[in-house]
């Protein structure tokens, strides 16, 4: 019993490590040097990793040139969104630190 124990204890340390990361990831504000893993949902052609250049902007496959510094990860992936709104119908997009 006390090895069911320690492994409900490590799942539970392990959902609550993941929380505290999501919530950190929420407000935390991209900068220069930051690693973005940015997914298009059913266009993988899209998705793909990007390191933010100094200059704080990048040229997003079909969606142009955003300015992703100083922005969140939420605020990052509505930007996409919005930019590949004008050649997909409704992307689904999300954006997450790497």
């Amino acid at each position: 019993m006390g090895w069911l124990r320690m492994m409900l204890s490590a799942l539970c340390l392990v959902v609550v490590c993941q929380a505290v990361w999501a919530e950190a990831q929420a407000d935390y504000r991209l900068a220069s040097q930051d690693k973005i893993q940015v997914t298009v949902l059913r266009h993988e052609e899209l998705s793909g990793q990007y390191t933010v250049p100094p200059d704080g902007t990048i040229d997003f496959p079909r969606a142009g040139r955003i300015t992703v510094a100083g922005l969140t990860v939420a605020e990052l992936a509505q930007a996409v969104k919005q930019g590949l709104q004008q050649v997909l119908r409704d992307p689904e997009v999300s954006v997450a630190l790497v």
